[in-house]
């Protein structure tokens, strides 16, 4: 190839590094200072999480009492839900999350739901109250697993009653 040209590299401007803030503290004082923040919230929490349990009922009584927009209800109890779930192992409660997940789990298996359905939605809300009113953190020990367990088992039992397609 005769006459050919050089390639020129052409370096756009770096817009992302003109909004990312840079630190001097080491990614441990940052970390701390993080979980410190996080505890200080761990004690608004318990409020948030009632509002949260306060609406989600508000939700699925609307799911029971509202047919003809059960779908927008259900996606508004859902996008809830998905909230508790998310936020529960942050603040030291993994039994909501754990509630909170199997109840999505169920809910996207789940078209328009029947009585049976809503009966197993009322068990994981029924669940989450226990959880929430009863401030119990952790695994809860025999009362988490006797929870976590009674919810695997009634979402099982009407999975096997269903008739395959």
């Amino acid at each position: 190839m005769t006459g050919s040209k050089k390639a020129q590299f052409i370096r756009p401007p770096n817009l992302l590094a003109a909004k990312v803030t840079i630190s001097d503290e080491d990614l441990e004082t940052r970390l701390k200072r993080a979980n410190k923040l996080l505890r200080t919230m761990d004690q608004d929490y318990t409020e948030w999480v009632e509002q949260d349990l306060a609406a989600l009922k508000q939700c699925l009584a609307d799911v029971k009492g509202d047919p003809d927009d059960i779908q927008a209800h259900l996606k508004e109890f859902y996008r809830r839900t998905h909230d508790m779930k998310g936020q529960g192992e942050l603040f030291g409660y993994p039994l909501i999350t754990e509630v909170g997940e199997s109840l999505c789990r169920f809910l996207r298996q789940i078209e328009t739901p029947g009585p049976k359905e809503l009966n197993v939605i009322e068990h994981h809300v029924d669940a989450l109250t226990v959880v929430v009113l009863n401030r119990i953190q952790g695994d809860g020990g025999a009362t988490g697993r006797e929870l976590t367990l009674g919810l695997q088992t009634a979402v099982q039992k009407l999975i096997a009653a269903e008739p395959s397609s």
